[in-house]
């Protein structure tokens, strides 16, 4: 993600992350190749769907000019 700002974690996605097994590449994957992104509410919330070794990761994310902030992450 050359260009892009730098990647943030909210506590919530960390522990999110460390209880689903699910790795800081792998979200940083989501978000450069995602299969699916859309906008989630009026808030400026985002998600990101990648499929990873057969499963699909969610990424709830906030993108601002100075921080892409990961607010959750999940296998689906």
């Amino acid at each position: 993600m050359s260009d892009d700002p730098p990647v943030h974690y909210t506590e919530h996605a960390s522990l999110r992350m460390r209880d689903h097994d699910i790795l800081d590449e792998e979200v940083e994957l989501a978000l450069r190749a995602p299969r699916a992104r859309h906008k989630r509410r009026k808030d400026g919330r985002a998600e990101a769907r990648q499929r990873i070794n057969k499963r699909t990761l969610l990424v709830i994310y906030k993108r601002s000019a100075d921080e892409i902030l990961i607010i959750s992450a999940m296998w689906e």
